[in-house]
């Protein structure tokens, strides 16, 4: 039998700890941790996620108060501080989808007044989106990822590191969301205004992450940031209505809540 390679002296990337073995006696932090690829990104997420951690209201703090240089962080190997992407998304997501649709945030006559100049597209699209808008915001991460990608190559981050980015950036903007939740159930008169206001938040959330994350805080870098971000979105509501329309033609969309748009 083969005999089990020693390990080597490292220097722990989360601590900074020179030392020999497989976890780093100061923090603990597993010495096998590297640079994200997608086969790494896998294994993290879906083998990983499935370890006990303490970091999740701590992951909450961070993305709140200085979300770019603590992501970046965790991609150069800090990766004690945040709860594991996948979880993270997958957690705010449940909360986030199950309140939206028990309570029909985005669904009624107050929500969506914005958009009432949209009424060329069919209406009933408009209440499939409301329905599953968290669903969406999810599916939106790898679109959101490969234009941040794109528009940031030179800051040499692949598309497994843009990937992460973007999954802790939209698991806190359902955070947001859930912040804002007590505020509209207290005020549905002004539902419209409210929502309004949330998308707002999230819209100068994910700017502020760009920047500080990329660290391009020039007028280039905010012309990069925004193009960035307006690619995205069209082609996220684009791939949303082609799959709208996949589902209508073979009758898998599910019985919604018929909302009461103008037109």
């Amino acid at each position: 039998m083969a005999e089990k390679e020693k390990p080597r002296k490292l220097k722990c990337k989360n601590c900074g700890l020179v030392y020999k073995g497989y976890f780093c006696p100061r923090c603990g932090q597993n010495a096998s941790v590297r640079r994200f690829d997608f086969k790494y990104f896998l294994k993290e997420s879906f083998v990983s996620s499935l370890d006990i951690e303490n970091g999740f209201f701590p992951t909450i703090k961070a993305l709140t108060l200085t979300p770019g240089p603590t992501i970046k962080a965790y991609l150069q190997g800090k990766r004690l501080k945040l709860t594991i992407p996948m979880r993270y998304l997958i957690v705010m997501g449940a909360i986030a989808a199950i309140i939206t649709i028990r309570y029909k945030v985005f669904a009624g006559e107050g929500s969506h007044a914005p958009l009432a100049f949209l009424n060329f597209i069919e209406k009933e699209f408009w209440e499939y989106a409301t329905e599953f808008v968290t669903i969406h915001n999810i599916v939106a991460v790898p679109v959101f990822a490969l234009f941040s990608y794109l528009f940031f190559r030179k800051a040499g981050f692949n598309f497994s590191e843009n990937l992460i980015m973007n999954m802790y950036l939209t698991a806190h903007q359902l955070f947001i969301l859930l912040l804002f939740f007590p505020i509209i159930e207290l005020f549905l008169e002004q539902k419209s205004s409210i929502l309004f206001v949330y998308t707002l938040v999230t819209f100068v959330y994910n700017f502020w992450v760009y920047i500080s994350f990329f660290n391009w805080w020039n007028l280039r870098g905010v012309f990069a940031t925004i193009a960035a971000m307006l690619f995205a979105y069209a082609v996220q509501a684009v791939l949303n209505y082609g799959l709208f329309k996949v589902l209508k033609i073979f009758d898998l969309i599910p019985h919604l809540q018929k909302i009461d748009l103008p037109g």
